[in-house]
């Protein structure tokens, strides 16, 4: 089973504050989608050191409103600790890590 990750942040780097976590199993070569998945909006409290920059921003305001509301959405939110936790009980069953 492959894992394919995909982060939404306001930021472009590897310190970004995340905003949501999607993941998917999968099999490139055979079956498609496997049932296994994750989805997490992150609690932008829980990463006080983190980045937010001003042009990922006004990226973020020409996105369709659908999306914006998606990932921005307040309610549900965990700490990033409790969001990675989840997330690695998906990834220790994976062969390969895909990110986007």
């Amino acid at each position: 089973m492959d894992l394919m990750i995909d982060l939404e942040g306001l930021a472009t780097g590897p310190d970004t504050t995340i905003l949501t976590i999607a993941a998917q199993a999968f099999d490139p070569f055979d079956q498609g989608y496997y049932e296994q998945c994750y989805y997490a909006r992150v609690s932008l409290e829980s990463q006080e050191n983190r980045k937010i920059e001003q042009g990922t921003i006004d990226w973020w305001a020409t996105q369709p409103a659908i999306v914006r509301d998606e990932a921005f959405a307040e309610d549900g939110r965990v700490p990033l600790d409790q969001a990675l936790d989840e997330l690695g009980k998906l990834i220790w069953h994976s062969k390969r890590i895909w990110a986007q």
